[in-house]
């Protein structure tokens, strides 16, 4: 049964094939990213205008805002909506949703009241 209310999970039988052929690994996605960030900790991630964030960069900034998100009481599973344009700062936020474990609801930039309802 999943752990989260709407979700149906998939069948048994499916996920342990996928577990089997090595597709799902049982980790978070949060965990996963982390890993990267730090395997290619002095590469580029970001460009954005004159600045360049390098992985480590980017790790610390996720790391320092899922910190400040925990501490205003955003949890795993808690669902929240994502409304911003293609900046640095949407990464930082989506990152740091998935090493809490929330789940970010993408919505575009110019959606109002009416679409997010």
């Amino acid at each position: 049964m999943s752990r989260l209310t709407g979700v149906t999970p998939f069948p048994p039988d499916f996920a342990a094939r996928y577990r089997s052929l090595g597709y799902w690994g049982d980790r978070s996605l949060g965990s996963v990213y982390d890993e990267l960030f730090q395997t290619y900790r002095d590469r580029i991630a970001i460009v954005a205008g004159p600045e360049s964030i390098t992985y480590t960069e980017l790790r610390e900034r996720v790391r320092r805002l899922a910190l400040n998100l925990l501490e205003l009481g955003v949890r795993p599973l808690d669902r929240a909506v994502m409304q911003l344009p293609n900046i640095p700062e949407f990464v930082y936020v989506y990152f740091a949703f998935q090493l809490i474990g929330a789940i970010p609801i993408m919505a575009l930039a110019q959606h109002r009241e009416l679409e997010l309802d």
